[in-house]
C-alpha cells in the first residue's frame, strides 16, 4: 500500500516463518512503516521483527474503522 505499508493474505491457520519471507526480504529493500499478513490464526500476534499476523474477521473491521490506512 503505497511506500508505507505491504499486507499479504494468506489462507492457513498457523502462519510459518517460511511463509512471510517475503515480507521480510521486501523490507530489505525499502523501508515500510508496517508489514501485515491476513491469515484465518485465531488470535492477532506480533513477531520478533514486527510482522502483525492478522485474523481475517479482525483485518476486515479494522480496514472498515481505519485501523490499516
Amino acid at each position: 500500500v503505497g511506500d508505507e505499508m505491504a499486507i499479504e493474505v494468506k489462507a492457513t491457520q498457523n502462519v510459518a516463518g517460511r511463509m512471510i519471507k517475503p515480507l521480510r526480504d521486501l523490507s530489505k529493500h525499502m523501508t515500510l512503516r508496517r508489514r501485515v499478513v491476513v491469515c484465518h490464526e485465531p488470535v492477532k500476534r506480533v513477531t520478533d521483527d514486527g510482522i502483525q499476523i492478522v485474523p481475517v474477521e479482525q483485518f476486515l473491521r479494522g480496514l472498515w474503522e481505519g485501523e490499516f490506512l
